[in-house]
């Protein structure tokens, strides 16, 4: 059967769905209404049965009709963008397609197309096409190239449109589903069960169809290298959440692409990520409910295609990207936060961070009457005197907490209130660290270790007769005592 017929069969199965329903209505209305005479309550109980099935597709049919549209980040112009948009328009007329009419770029490892097609997508409507920018900076030219051929491959086969149909059906049938019980939302779930089972099936072959058209428009090295390189930059980027919140939490604007690319080089990250794909292609998993076909079978897709290779562009696809700091800003929303390099963010959150610990703990050693003005070495003389008890009951939520539990709150706290004293006494400072995400460095220029910090920290909290060992750790590195408040320099 080939993709297109099968294509057709899943709007054919769709439009099967919703001619069940009417059924599962009428049925129990008609039982219902022959059943009033002989017998009432089962007659009214039919009829309610009827009635009930009726307003749950009601519901999930007005919620699935909400719009079919992705959040937008930030949009390309052509004029501001002529080079990205150039390329996108030469791709297009190569898988022979009509251009999107809008790019924008998202905050993910991915790129997708979308359109916005009338009668549920089955006239042409205005099209989008949406480019990660972690893309941008992880690929060279040619491998943007090969991705952004195999998303308009989509538009090229009509895939978009067909698109809307199921997207917009799956999402009316789950609705349903969840909603309707008995044996009408029995007889409901085991055919949408079999409908995503059947569509699935024909999201994998159009992947396959789309991949086929960027390799004889991209050629098979760029899209094999293209392939093997997106898991790779999706981890990358969940790992790069926690370097966005620094910047959050510090309150600076980021350099979004030039921040993502040092992750990605660091030295430990990236033998981390190498040793991890030596084993992904036997390891993936692969399901039944997968929209796309394993990366294997891709990659060998590309290897046997036999199409000419086309010559490479290594150019990171970044500088296809003019005034990148303005995109930058417009990707964050940080109009109104002033632009900082990831060394400063980092300092900054580092402390705040330690700050916020600090305090806390100060709050609760002076409101427990553990420390009457909540300095360090007050509260090292609570522990001493196995106080850390009380200091625990005026955690939030104390009553909830286990021993541990509060022992490991204390702990953290404890440890923030220590290195917020090394900042302050200008002692050391929070250091950048892509394997980290950051660390903190004496000015002597000796790393603060932080697990024999912690685990001198913990022992303290957990047994009053180790404090001193924690004293001495701290007189050693002249780390002061008698703080009262934490501000920054």
């Amino acid at each position: 059967m080939g993709l297109r017929l099968r294509a057709a069969c899943g709007v054919a199965l769709l439009g099967g769905y919703f001619l069940v329903i009417p059924a599962l209505i009428i049925t129990p209305l008609l039982v219902g209404v022959w059943r009033l005479d002989t017998n009432p309550i089962s007659g009214l109980y039919w009829m309610i049965v009827g009635l009930a099935t009726a307003w749950a597709v009601t519901e999930s049919l007005a919620l699935s009709a909400r719009g079919y549209r992705f959040v937008r980040e930030a949009e390309i112009d052509r004029a501001g963008q002529p080079e990205l948009w150039r390329i996108v328009d030469e791709l297009a007329a190569e898988v022979g397609t009509r251009a999107p009419d809008e790019i924008h770029l998202i905050g993910e490892a991915n790129a997708n197309v979308q359109e916005e097609g009338r009668l549920l997508g089955l006239v042409p409507g205005r099209r989008y096409l949406r480019i990660g920018w972690p893309l941008l900076a992880g690929l060279s030219v040619a491998e943007l190239r090969a991705v952004l051929a195999h998303e308009l491959g989509h538009y090229s086969h009509g895939h978009t449109r067909l698109a809307a149909v199921t997207y917009r059906g799956t999402v009316a049938m789950e609705q349903i589903s969840h909603k309707v019980h008995g044996i009408a939302g029995a007889t409901l779930q085991a055919y949408t069960y079999l409908y995503g089972l059947f569509v699935r099936s024909v999201n994998r072959a159009q992947e396959l169809q789309a991949d086929r058209l960027a390799v004889q428009v991209a050629g098979p090295a760029a899209l094999r290298s293209a392939l093997r390189r997106l898991p790779a930059l999706a981890g990358a980027m969940l790992e790069y959440e926690d370097y966005l919140e620094l910047a959050a939490t510090a309150r600076l604007n980021p350099e979004l692409v030039a921040g993502f690319r040092s992750l990605l080089t660091d030295p430990v990250r990236a033998a981390h990520s190498a040793e991890l794909w030596d084993d992904w292609l036997d390891v993936e998993p692969v399901s039944t409910w997968d929209s796309h076909p394993p990366l294997r079978e891709r990659i060998a897709l590309a290897d046997a295609a036999g199409v000419r290779e086309v010559p490479s562009d290594d150019r990171q696809a970044w500088v296809l990207l003019a005034d990148l700091p303005s995109i930058e800003i417009r990707l964050t929303g940080g109009r109104n936060l002033p632009r900082a390099s990831w060394p400063e963010i980092a300092r900054t959150a580092g402390f705040l961070q330690a700050m916020d610990g600090a305090e806390r703990l100060r709050d609760l050693a002076r409101r427990s009457g553990v420390a009457r003005n909540g300095t360090l070495g007050e509260t090292l003389d609570g522990l001493e005197a196995d106080k850390v008890h009380r200091l625990a009951s005026w955690l939030p939520a104390a009553e909830h907490l286990t021993a541990a539990e509060s022992g490991s709150v204390l702990t953290n706290l404890l440890t923030d209130t220590i290195i917020a004293a090394v900042v302050v006494a200008g002692l050391g400072e929070h250091e950048l660290n892509w394997s980290g995400p950051f660390r903190v460095r004496f000015a002597s220029g000796i790393e603060l270790d932080s697990e024999e910090l912690t685990c001198t920290v913990h022992a303290a909290v957990s047994d009053p007769s180790q404090v001193t060992r924690l004293r001495t750790w701290l007189s050693e590195r002249d780390v002061p005592l008698d703080q009262q408040r934490f501000q920054a320099k």
